[in-house]
């Protein structure tokens, strides 16, 4: 469902809830709980799509192909020498796994 198709049902839902309020008719009152429902599905599937385009795979500094531990230990792409406390959990936007 796009935003649209999601805007459109929201809108249907709230006018089924507030002919409810007019009328208190049960065969309204049981459109709109349809309704609010379908809503209900659509707003957890925007969450858990969401939840899953906030993670990122992260590939760490000892773990990427630009690190040479040979050494002394030096990420060969930016020049930098990570200090111990850095080396197990550092990471970078351009690190690739090794092959």
């Amino acid at each position: 469902m796009n935003q649209s198709e999601f805007m459109l049902l929201v809108e249907q839902m709230r006018n089924a809830q507030k002919e409810y309020f007019k009328t208190r008719d049960r065969m309204v009152l049981l459109k709109s709980k349809e309704l609010e429902k379908k809503v209900d599905e659509q707003i957890a599937v925007i969450k858990r799509k969401s939840s899953q385009a906030d993670t990122v795979s992260v590939i760490r500094c000892k773990d990427c192909k630009h690190w040479n531990p040979n050494g002394i230990g030096i990420c060969k792409l930016h020049d930098i020498r990570p200090t111990p406390l850095m080396m197990d959990n550092w990471f970078c936007a351009d690190g690739k796994a090794k092959v």
